[in-house]
């Protein structure tokens, strides 16, 4: 929040959001201090599309894919691209996650 409007080409976050739930002010903040073309980069740990966003047994947040691409919107930000990660553990054996690259509009 302390930084400069527009002082970053590159924001990255991986394997940090399993720690926040509510991601829509992060990513204000985000978009804010994004250069005109600047990319954030990010990792998430899926939910079903049920929910937005919800906390875990084992004290992980996870969100969904659908929650967000709406944040993300909201906070004028547009996806470059996502896929579908395994972001901690083995292939297969390890946490279902996505990736995300998203660009200011």
């Amino acid at each position: 929040a302390s930084a400069p409007a527009a002082a970053f080409d590159v924001v990255l976050a991986a394997d940090v959001f399993v720690y926040i739930g509510d991601l829509a002010e992060v990513f204000a903040e985000v978009a804010r201090a994004l250069a005109g073309d600047g990319v954030f980069a990010f990792s998430i740990e899926c939910a079903g599309d049920d929910n937005d966003f919800f906390l875990q047994p084992n004290g992980r947040y996870v969100q969904s894919a659908d929650y967000i691409r709406r944040i993300a919107a909201a906070s004028g930000l547009a996806e470059l691209t996502s896929f579908a990660q395994t972001i901690r553990g083995a292939p297969g054996d390890g946490a279902p996650g996505r990736v995300f690259f998203l660009r200011r509009m």
